[in-house]
């Protein structure tokens, strides 16, 4: 995994000693707000949305993805199918 600090090369080199120094190696993105984070617990479920604890609080994050992907499932579904007697 690349995590991008967007403040260059030394930035990102502190970032992995303060990583090495509190031994936190796994960071993880949130699929809510996009944001690294430290995971206490466990890891997150490969093909599963992992959350941070602000996006996970209310659980907004999570009703809006479902909201967005069922939106575009309905959008694949063809016309002629939802009428059926």
């Amino acid at each position: 995994m690349v995590l991008d600090t967007g403040l260059g090369f030394r930035s990102a080199v502190w970032h992995e000693i303060a990583q090495l120094l509190c031994r936190l190696d796994e960071v993880y993105i949130c699929d809510g707000c996009h944001r690294p984070y430290q995971r206490g617990i466990r890891k997150p479920r490969p093909g599963q949305d992992n959350f941070c604890p602000d996006c996970r609080k209310d659980s907004k994050a999570a009703k809006r993805l479902w909201a967005a992907r069922n939106r575009e499932k309905m959008k694949q579904q063809p016309e002629g199918g939802k009428d059926r007697p």
